[in-house]
């Protein structure tokens, strides 16, 4: 079992202390969940990079994700069943598909799940949400590339709806990923005109990485920037060396372990 610690930094009574039936009231237990891995362990061994992340004294890969359960009171009223919430870029969605509340949305609803005795746990697991307090995240091992000798490319699609000329270097807001050198020469970046269309490139003078600053753009790590602007209704890639390898595939493994711990 991977789960080696629940730390726990906030519990509360969930909807103001709302009574759910005979399931009675139910606790928010919000907190953090430390893993450690063995990466030789063959039911490990499709997360791609976990043998070159960095081991604990015991030989393990140890990342923490964070959690919030919504959970009977009293463990004799609940059905002993836990529904665990796939988070949507850090943004819990179990309340909006079962409880019939908004998108995103963290209230009770109709209370469906709870009025029928569910306990639901929501768990971080990709590595690039931002620390929020109403984001769950997951704190990813690294793989150490430098032993390796080899290093990937990452690859960053835009899609604007109109006219920009920067763009995070992240799927929508989250934490970039940078370069690890913002003047690679083998770095690329082409545009399509549909989906399958043939990429045209587009050449390295004509667009740069930087960071933006109350008076515009300089050299920098987050962004892309193009003078003429990205425009509307293309598709944009661009392809580069990234300066970490975070192994993302033990946000899989993080949920499916904390589904039976």
């Amino acid at each position: 079992m991977s789960v080696r610690k629940i730390e726990i930094k906030d519990k509360s009574l969930f909807a103001d202390g709302k009574v759910f039936g005979e399931h009675g009231q139910f606790y928010q237990i919000d907190g953090t969940i430390e893993f450690a891995v063995d990466p030789n362990n063959k039911v490990n061994e499709t997360i791609t990079d976990l043998k070159l992340a960095p081991t604990n004294s015991d030989g393990r890969v140890a990342f923490t994700s964070k959690f919030s359960l919504i959970t009977p009171s009293d463990a004799n009223l609940g059905n002993n069943r836990l529904v665990v919430d796939i988070v949507n870029r850090g943004r819990p969605l179990i309340h909006s598909n079962f409880n019939r509340v908004d998108l995103f949305n963290n209230d009770e609803g109709d209370g469906f799940l709870f009025n029928n005795g569910y306990s639901v746990l929501s768990l971080g697991w990709q590595w690039d949400v931002i620390e929020d307090d109403s984001l769950f995240g997951l704190k990813a091992p690294f793989a150490e590339i430098n032993e390796t000798g080899f290093r990937g490319e990452t690859v960053v699609e835009i899609r604007p709806n109109s006219i920009e000329q920067t763009y995070l270097l992240a799927n929508r807001i989250h934490t970039p990923n940078t370069p690890i050198d913002i003047n690679d020469p083998n770095a690329r970046l082409t545009v399509r005109d549909w989906e399958d269309g043939p990429d045209t490139k587009i050449p390295r003078s004509e667009w740069s990485f930087v960071n933006k600053t109350s008076s515009g753009v300089e050299p920098g790590n987050e962004y892309v920037y193009m003078e003429k602007g990205f425009q509307p209704g293309k598709i944009y890639y661009l392809a580069y060396t990234p300066s970490i390898a975070p192994v993302v595939g033990v946000g899989m493994l993080a949920v499916r372990d904390v589904a039976s711990f």
